[in-house]
């Protein structure tokens, strides 16, 4: 999936920034009983994207739009990897 190889650059800082940016959107989502959005990671307007290929991309930030829910994920098991915790709560092998 394009989406890990995109967060597999990012430091854990901007992975920790970018999940709680990820979660309040879900979470104003949620409290308005609305769908859930489809943002890019850094979510920038939607006229910043444009077709390529068989989906949008970003000129700004150069990812794909997916759903808020999708990066929060995404983000989650990124965060996960780069503090050497595997997907399921145990450490990995060093």
């Amino acid at each position: 999936m394009a989406v890990f190889s995109t967060l597999a650059t990012v430091d854990r800082e901007e992975l920790i920034i970018r999940l709680a940016e990820m979660a309040d959107i879900l979470r104003a989502a949620h409290a308005h009983d609305a769908a859930v959005p489809v943002v890019c990671l850094l979510d920038c307007d939607p006229r910043c994207w444009v077709a390529w290929g068989r989906s949008d991309i970003c000129t700004n930030c150069g990812t794909r739009p997916a759903g808020a829910d999708t990066w929060h994920a995404a983000l989650v098991v990124a965060l996960r990897r780069a503090s050497g915790v595997g997907t399921h709560g145990e450490r990995e092998a060093a």
